[in-house]
């Protein structure tokens, strides 16, 4: 009887989890295909555009004890679809691991700056954050880059203020 409860929680996070995990990338796609932004299409662009936007949930929603379990469904499935993106680039089933391990330490490391960044309202930090990453093809245009993804994140951040993360999606971000 209580087990039952506890099953059908954890399926119900991992909808949630899947349907905001389909969402950031749908949007990193919207973002790379925007072709005033000079966006590489490559693995380090769409890491560092995922880093941003997944800083934004756990920026917004980090210490929230209800959405814990959510939080934790989505990076798992950040580390599956890291493995599968390594794994298609060619990284062998012996180093993967380590590969793996190496991006994650990264992610959380750009986490921490991001959230240094966004607690200052920096955006000339940002933009040096945004050139130390070289996910444009050209530096002429880091600013209009910057100012888009700055006034992004913090879009999602007042959005995340209003909306419990059961509900949240990265799309009608025009209010």
């Amino acid at each position: 009887m209580f087990l039952h409860h506890f099953i059908k929680k954890e399926n119900n996070d991992q909808k949630i989890a899947k349907k905001i995990y389909l969402s950031i990338i749908t949007l990193i796609n919207l973002i790379l295909d925007n072709k005033d932004l000079k966006l590489r299409r490559d693995f380090n662009s769409s890491f560092e555009l995922m880093t941003i936007l997944m800083f934004t949930i756990f920026y917004s929603y980090k210490g929230n004890v209800k959405n814990k379990s959510i939080n934790q469904q989505i990076m798992d499935l950040y580390i599956i679809d890291l493995d599968k993106s390594l794994r298609e680039l060619g990284i062998g089933d012996m180093s993967i691991g380590k590969y793996v391990k190496a991006y994650i330490k990264k992610f959380y490391y750009r986490i921490s700056k991001l959230e240094n960044i966004f607690t200052d309202n920096n955006i000339s930090n940002f933009k040096m954050y945004l050139i130390d990453m070289k996910i444009q093809n050209d530096l002429k245009n880091i600013q209009i880059l910057s100012e888009f993804l700055f006034n992004l994140v913090n879009k999602l951040l007042k959005k995340a203020k209003r909306e419990d993360l059961s509900v949240f999606v990265f799309n009608n971000l025009s209010n």
